[in-house]
């Protein structure tokens, strides 16, 4: 057996308790280690890198056999926030300027452009999400023709809005649109709320659709962002934000708020959309035609190709769908889709 431990004097219990732990493999001498505790393992890493995430830097383990940091849990008090792209006073006043001017000598004739009407403007705006401006081009005369103000929108039967929007696409937006044409003929004075706020509470009316109607039909300062805006600010302050993320979003438009100017804010977000549209494409970008050429950040450091940044999709789920002809004496038995799921 073992004899009992020998004594321990005060004296070698202090110098053990500050004699320094060794260096840890994989440290280089005098670099400051940084130390992430992941799976219940702290591990010393020799600095910092960037993690997938574009708004946090934070320290993960490179040492051989750790385990794949990005696919856990970092803990909080290891993330530092990255400074976002914005753009100085000076620039902002001469993109606004150049922007504008383009658009004064540049935009398309379309039916909708100086509409002073807020309903025609609204279903304009409807009526572009998600369909190409050339049909809606021919489109947008003949639902005016068949339902020319609010109110008799609002009075159709829903039948005749949703077969007047055949060729469309998206039937979501033609019920939001007869929905929300109720409820503003309920309200006192029976005309569309003039504030972006007021708006969101209307069926139908998202960030970009009140932003937009708001802007254009009321001139409040609202910068209105959809695919096209979005694309262009990416590359103007060369984002490494997904455009397809909240946090992304969120990042350029506060930018684009301190963007937009306090007069013409309808004529500087039609003039960002139509940029987007024809020159900032996203693919084959016409840059030397570019009237903010100079001032992009993304085209002066060789990256136009790499903005906007998007978040990896996944892949297509399959659905099984079953189709039934029912047919006699030359008839055939027609059945209305369910509003939600697929076709809705």
């Amino acid at each position: 057996a073992a004899g009992p431990a020998p004594a321990q004097s005060a004296s070698d219990a202090r110098a053990r308790m500050s004699r320094k732990p060794p260096a840890r493999r994989g440290t280089a001498p005098g670099r400051r280690s940084n130390s992430v505790r992941i799976m219940k393992k702290v591990y010393q890493i020799p600095g910092p890198q960037t993690c997938g995430a574009w708004k946090r830097r934070v320290d993960l383990p490179t040492l051989p056999g750790m385990p794949n940091a990005k696919k856990r849990r970092i803990p909080k008090s290891a993330i530092r926030l990255a400074p976002r792209a914005r753009l100085a006073s000076q620039a902002r006043q001469r993109i606004r300027a150049r922007l504008l001017g383009w658009y004064a000598a540049e935009k398309r004739a379309l039916p909708w452009r100086g509409e002073a009407d807020p309903y025609r403007i609204w279903v304009s705006e409807v009526m572009l999400q998600q369909t190409r401006a050339e049909t809606v081009r021919l489109r947008y005369p003949r639902f005016l023709a068949r339902f020319p103000t609010l109110a008799a929108l609002a009075s159709a039967p829903l039948e005749e809005v949703l077969a007047e929007w055949q060729g469309l696409g998206y039937y979501a937006r033609a019920r939001n649109l007869h929905r929300a044409a109720a409820t503003v003929m309920e309200r006192p004075g029976e005309a569309l709320p003039e504030t972006r706020g007021a708006l969101r509470r209307l069926p139908g009316f998202g960030p970009y659709m009140a932003a937009a109607v708001a802007s254009i039909a009321f001139g409040e300062r609202a910068a209105a962002l959809d695919g096209n805006a979005l694309r262009v600010l990416s590359r103007l302050l060369d984002s490494p934000a997904p455009i397809d993320s909240n946090a992304g979003r969120a990042a350029l438009g506060e930018e684009a708020e301190a963007l937009i100017p306090p007069s013409r804010p309808g004529d500087f977000n039609q003039a960002l959309m139509d940029l987007g549209a024809r020159i900032c494409r996203p693919r084959k970008p016409a840059c030397p035609a570019c009237p903010l050429e100079e001032d992009c950040a993304a085209q002066g450091r060789g990256r136009v190709h790499l903005r906007p940044v998007r978040t990896a999709k996944t892949p297509p789920g399959e659905a099984a769908m079953f189709q039934l002809w029912a047919e006699r004496r030359g008839t055939i038995r027609l059945v209305r889709r369910p509003e939600g799921g697929l076709f809705g």
